[in-house]
């Protein structure tokens, strides 16, 4: 059987901070009618149509924002880790957007549907639940948020802790530091 392997989408994946930069320089190159309408939409309407939409392409929710934002570890290591485990989320953020940033960026098909678990703030609360409905099988998280990652591994599954900088980080045995995504790839 293949291990479960759930990710966190923003600061794991996704450079949040690329995101908001890309869309801040669009926003004041250009500010359309088309960029409300998209949020609107993306908020409370079914974003998937809209989403393949040339107005949207064109505006601050377009793909090359998203794609250009992913880490550059993020797609070699998808691609290898989703041969060897069952790929998912475990995020916590408006699941709407959640799940746009990652149709978004291309990642979304990495991914299985049924592995996608995206909770309003402190999704730590709900690792129980998760992890009940989840097969007998090896799972492992990757998280951003130190504290995150320490909670997570009180439910004796493994734990990865990514830190893209040299900020340290206390270590304790039960969370796995890592600096890329591709050092999983040892441990599966």
């Amino acid at each position: 059987m293949k291990p479960i392997v759930l990710f966190d989408i923003d600061s794991t994946l996704l450079n949040g901070a690329k995101v908001r930069s890309f869309t801040a320089a669009h926003l004041i190159r250009k500010f359309s009618k088309a960029d409300l309408r998209g949020l609107g939409y993306l908020i409370f309407g079914r974003p998937r149509d809209f989403l393949n939409s040339p107005t949207v392409k064109n505006s601050f929710l377009a793909p090359k924002y998203y794609q250009d934002a992913l880490f550059e570890d993020v797609l070699p290591a998808l691609k290898e880790l989703k041969g060897r485990a069952s790929l998912g989320i475990f995020s916590q953020g408006f699941a709407r957007l959640q799940r746009t940033k990652l149709y978004l960026s291309g990642v979304e098909k990495y991914f299985k549907r049924e592995l996608i678990f995206i909770f309003p703030p402190r999704k730590v609360s709900k690792a129980g639940q998760i992890l009940a409905q989840l097969p007998e099988k090896k799972i492992y998280f990757v998280d951003d948020r130190p504290d995150i990652a320490e909670t997570l591994a009180n439910h004796r599954v493994n734990v990865f802790l990514i830190r893209r900088s040299p900020s340290p980080v206390l270590r304790n045995g039960r969370v796995t530091v890592i600096h890329s995504l591709k050092e999983i790839i040892n441990f599966i």
